[in-house]
């Protein structure tokens, strides 16, 4: 390339393949040229950017929900300093309830869902809710009587977080909403004994779920049980992780009573925390004009709740047993299937 300068100005004259003349008065116009095409060529690279890193994320979402990865996991997620120490994904175990039966049924609690999901390489962290008691109880329903319950067995789950109320100040907050569901029946026809312990029940479980979502661990998935009940099966982790890649929840197929059975669950976070917190939408349900019931607030709600989210309903043989507070269980139906719905 050579220089040289002229009447007009100076010159730049490239080497003979190029021949590109620049004059000084046209040196505004070719800046602004080459500024426009620099803005594009740099808008262009920041969307291929923001799309291959897009790509890159869904890649990476695929890979850590392949149940077959489950163990690379390792130090991928975002925990808890005690987490840290496992270095696992974590699932979050709600716990929800009165403080019951729990010394007879810990031993299932641990082999048959704690168990297996840590011999699956996944972190577990128990977040629950209980009440206190100041009195004896009885429970003609469950035939409970005289019943005096250990607040402090709710400890026996070791949990990352907790929390207990007094039972007769939530009763008190819990009238009018209660007063609401007395407009569209009993729903147990047992003068609404039980739709007030299933109103209790929902507010625990929800004050469980709320203190795994404001935990600093990041969950990769959520397991919702009752202490109360026998677990005679090992949670199935290969139907959980199915569940978490496909943003879904598991039910029991037995117990449904014209809804879903809501003993327990588990699958992904997302469906899994509003399945947990569905006690705000009771009003939402009342509106229908339907009598209040478990199993039917339970279909309503979860229909409700993965048609926002596009999930599905998977159903689980896994069973399970109601023991009450002296130590006899429930004798269960487990025949009845739902094996229409399940995804």
């Amino acid at each position: 390339m050579r220089w040289c300068c002229a009447n007009r100005g100076f010159k730049i004259v490239s080497t003979p393949k190029s021949l590109l003349h620049v004059r000084w008065s046209k040196i505004p116009r070719y800046l602004a040229r080459i500024t426009r095409k620099s803005a594009c060529a740099f808008v262009s690279i920041a969307i291929c950017s923001v799309f291959f890193r897009q790509l890159n994320i869904n890649a990476q979402m695929e890979y850590l929900l392949d149940s077959s990865r489950i163990n690379n996991l390792m130090g991928v997620l975002r925990t808890t300093p005690s987490a840290e120490k496992s270095n696992r994904p974590i699932i979050a175990v709600i716990a929800y309830g009165l403080p019951r039966s729990l010394r007879f049924t810990i031993s299932s609690i641990q082999q048959n869902i704690i168990a297996p999901l840590e011999e699956a390489g996944f972190g577990t962290c128990i977040y629950a809710h209980t009440y206190l008691h100041s009195k004896i109880i009885s429970n003609a329903r469950s035939r409970e009587t005289n019943i005096t319950l250990d607040n402090e067995e709710i400890n026996m789950l070791r949990p990352c977080k907790q929390s207990a109320e007094q039972l007769e100040s939530v009763l008190v907050k819990q009238s009018g909403l209660l007063k609401a569901v007395k407009q569209h029946g009993d729903g147990w026809r047992d003068g609404y004994e039980t739709a007030t312990r299933y109103l209790l029940a929902l507010h625990s479980l929800r004050v469980a779920v709320e203190l795994a979502l404001s935990s600093e661990t990041w969950h990769v998935g959520m397991v919702i049980i009752r202490p109360d009940l026998l677990y005679h099966d090992r949670l199935d982790v290969e139907l959980l992780t199915r569940a978490i890649s496909l943003n879904s929840v598991v039910v029991p197929r037995w117990h449904t009573f014209g809804g879903l059975n809501d003993r327990f669950s588990f699958g992904a976070v997302q469906p899994m925390s509003q399945i947990g917190t569905r006690y705000n939408l009771i009003s939402e349900y009342l509106s229908t004009r339907h009598k209040f019931h478990a199993e039917r607030f339970m279909g309503w709600a979860i229909a409700k709740i993965l048609e926002d989210v596009h999930g599905h309903v998977l159903c689980t043989s896994m069973t399970a047993s109601r023991v009450r507070a002296h130590g006899k269980n429930k004798r269960e139906n487990f025949s009845k299937s739902i094996a229409k719905i399940c995804a």
